[in-house]
């Protein structure tokens, strides 16, 4: 390719998290494929964030006046973006050099229903690692309800003409806008590709996460079952959409019911499961409920010290952990 080649735009979310950014920074710039305009959404940060951001010349610095949080962060810089693509970086996750190469030219040998290319990520805990693949691959609709997201926003290259015309991410949803974003593209009937080496590396730093918030966990999967519930049942008919939807939203339950039981919050995790339980009649128990049902018990009563060790165990008997 010569001068012509597609611009990239790249965007990073940041709240309070000066420590850290630069590295996300520096992984942007790093990147091998040019051009990238960059920018950074500072989300009303209390520390020097700004002053981080400075000494970077070829950064585009928003600074909200009030905590937005990351779904209209994103799409404040999104609305100013300039490239055929744009790829989104969390503050505490880092690009690996040749992350967008690889995944434009992935895009650019693809046909027009394409609406994103994705990765692998190395997951980087206190005492292990592991990797997040992604399973989907080819037409989002057919599997979006069957296939375990794995979602990662770092990880996406989107095409920014399809970004735009789906709306981007959801601004009525407290939580869950990683999953709407992607029935977003199965509703307009769009397709996807991976890259299955991991391009992506997150750090697990132990800040809070939206993740672990019971409520706004739960509302999100109100406004979502609310919003796409019939769409899903339009798609795959009465019987087959009912059944696709009551197995996802089982397996959502399940996994939020083991998280908030690592993290600490018995009441969530017992919430949580009550919600997932309410599903697995009608759908039937499987293996991944089950093992995240067990996992939600297991960490009721497992010390908080023993948790990592624990884990890379039960990560590792499930093969989920690859070093």
């Amino acid at each position: 390719m010569g001068n012509d080649k597609a611009l990239v735009t790249a965007v990073i979310t940041t709240h309070n998290r000066s420590n850290i950014l630069r590295k996300a920074i520096e992984s942007a710039l790093n990147q091998t494929y040019k051009p990238i305009e960059i920018f950074v959404v500072d989300d009303c940060s209390r520390d020097d964030t700004k002053n981080v951001v400075a000494a970077y010349s070829a950064i585009n610095y928003i600074r909200n006046t009030k905590n937005l949080g990351g779904a209209r962060s994103r799409m404040k810089a999104a609305r100013l973006a300039k490239g055929k693509y744009i790829a989104f970086l969390d503050d505490d996750d880092q690009w690996r050099p040749e992350k967008i190469e690889r995944q434009v030219n992935v895009a650019e040998a693809s046909d027009e229903n394409l609406a994103v290319v994705t990765c692998s990520a190395e997951v980087h805990m206190e005492q292990y690692s592991f990797l997040l693949r992604p399973k989907m691959r080819g037409r989002i609709r057919s599997q979006v309800l069957t296939k375990d997201f794995n979602t990662v926003p770092s990880c996406h290259l989107f095409i920014k003409s399809i970004f735009d015309e789906i709306d981007g991410y959801d601004f009525d949803l407290p939580a869950h806008n990683e999953h709407d974003i992607w029935m977003k593209m199965a509703e307009a009937d769009y397709y996807t590709e991976r890259i299955i080496e991991p391009l992506v590396d997150i750090f697990e730093t132990g800040h809070p996460k939206m993740m672990s918030n019971y409520h706004k966990r739960k509302e999100s999967f109100g406004l979502f079952t609310e919003k796409w519930y019939a769409k899903v049942l339009n798609w795959h008919g009465n019987w087959h959409g009912k059944k696709l939807f009551n197995q996802y939203l089982c397996r959502i339950y399940a996994s939020s019911a083991a998280l908030s039981s690592y993290n600490g919050n018995p009441v969530a995790a017992l919430g949580f499961m009550l919600l997932a339980f309410k599903y697995i009649l009608p759908c039937s128990l499987n293996g991944r409920v089950s093992l995240k049902l067990f996992e939600a018990v297991v960490w009721l009563i497992v010390p908080q010290s023993n948790k990592h060790q624990l884990k890379f165990r039960v990560q590792r008997l499930s093969g989920t952990v690859d070093k």
